[in-house]
């Protein structure tokens, strides 16, 4: 969807949409009103669909675009939806409708986001309506007069550019939109005009959804300066405590104002947080975590895990829920970090002290077996993962201790010990 916007009104916004549909189309865009009813904007997008209309405006929307239907209707190639008023479908109808949008300062909800490209009309006027001294004062009477001009003088962007070879011109793609950021945008970068995905950026900034996950991320880390995870109930004494009228968390104060209004609801607000979990802001992310008894915790992690966010000794197993030492070479590549540039990577944490339990004492947390090394396992650094013998159970374990050859199976005890350096 293109979303124009500007700075004053009057400067412009339907009149451009209307003057690229003519060129394209030879008729200006079709005007619809848009509904957060999600139900009457299904009913829209379905006659847009029956019909085939080639271009659709949201003229002058004074509130959040988005929603499900709006979502899938701008990714999708075909459109299937009741009938109204009878219980047959339309089948598949080909989805091939350019969307717009204009209006004031527009902000983006749901997913919309991402799937908008924003045009900004810049006007140093104070009334751009009044000004009279336009080189073509009837643009569109112009634009139709010139049409067949201006849609070849378009097409030969799009030859010019398969002639040179489809050369690639800019870095980076736009996700549900690949074709046309690999052929109109490249076209247009390749003939000397700006990238037009530059402007992408607004979107992201006046996404509510993004700036809610700001809000709680920055919040969290107010109510939680320590990193131990906070729960819903804390989180609301905490903001029961004023002092001189101010909340001593005032971001999460406002994020829980955005979420439950006036009163504080602890189920409202964890079901918002529980849909921001590991959705990455400024490389931080919200993660839920159980604490004793099994409540939530609420904490805020670095998006790459590890220290710093800069990986760590252990991998978790997701297929088992365990973790184990990384086999070399593995460390760089799970946490996207260059084995060159050692240099440029903090160094772990000094690691904690030698284990005084006795091998024994090593039980397996799924099946209650006692844990052994195999013969094949490696010591890393004093390092070292425990196996459960049991059939089928997997469960691995990494400890550090001293006396690790008391651990290793009977059958293995006399082979000799493989060391090597650095973690793993």
């Amino acid at each position: 969807m293109f979303a124009i916007t500007a700075n004053v009104r009057g400067a412009g916004k339907s009149l451009l949409v209307d003057a690229a549909s003519w060129i394209a189309y030879g008729r200006p865009a079709a005007r619809k009103t848009f509904t957060r009813d999600e139900a009457e904007l299904r009913k829209v997008i379905t006659a847009v669909a029956i019909e085939a209309t080639p271009s659709v405006l949201f003229d002058n929307v004074d509130q959040q675009i988005g929603g499900a239907a709006l979502d899938a209707a701008l990714t999708a190639e075909t459109w299937s939806d009741r009938i109204l008023g009878r219980s047959a479908t339309t089948g598949e109808l080909p989805m091939n409708t350019i969307w717009s949008c204009t209006g004031n300062n527009l902000a983006f909800g749901s997913d919309a986001g991402r799937r908008v490209l924003p045009i900004r009309l810049q006007s140093p006027l104070e009334t751009p309506e009044d000004r009279g001294d336009f080189h073509h004062a009837d643009l569109l009477g112009w634009v139709r007069d010139n049409r067949p001009r201006l849609a070849v003088a378009a097409l030969t962007i799009l030859r010019g550019y398969f002639v040179a070879g489809c050369p690639i011109q800019a870095s980076g793609e736009w996700g549900s939109f690949t074709n046309w950021s690999a052929l109109v945008r490249s076209a247009l970068v390749w003939a000397g005009a700006a990238d037009p995905l530059a402007t992408r950026v607004a979107a992201t900034a006046n996404d509510d959804a993004r700036e809610l996950l700001a809000m709680l991320i920055v919040g969290v880390e107010e109510a939680d300066p320590d990193g131990k995870g906070v729960t819903t109930n804390e989180i609301e004494r905490l903001l029961s405590h004023r002092t001189d009228e101010m909340p001593p968390c005032p971001t999460l104060a406002a994020a829980a104002s955005e979420i439950c209004g006036e009163r504080f609801n602890a189920r409202r607000f964890g079901r918002r947080l529980r849909s921001y979990i590991d959705r990455i802001w400024e490389g931080r992310k919200i993660t839920c975590e159980k604490g004793h008894g099994k409540v939530n915790r609420w904490a805020v992690r670095p998006a790459n895990g590890g220290f710093g966010g800069f990986g760590g000794f252990l991998e978790s197993d997701p297929e088992h829920g365990t973790e184990c030492v990384l086999p070399e070479g593995t460390a760089s590549d799970a946490h996207g970090t260059d084995a060159n540039q050692e240099d440029q990577i903090p160094p772990n944490p000094t690691n904690p002290p030698p284990s005084t339990l006795e091998p024994t004492d090593y039980k397996c947390g799924k099946c209650g077996a006692t844990l052994v090394r195999k013969a094949e396992t490696l010591e890393v650094n004093g390092w070292v993962n425990l196996d459960c013998p049991t059939p089928g159970c997997k469960h691995v374990k990494p400890v550090r201790i001293m006396a690790v050859d008391s651990l290793v199976e009977p059958s293995s005890r006399n082979t000799q010990k493989e060391t090597s350096s650095g973690i793993y």
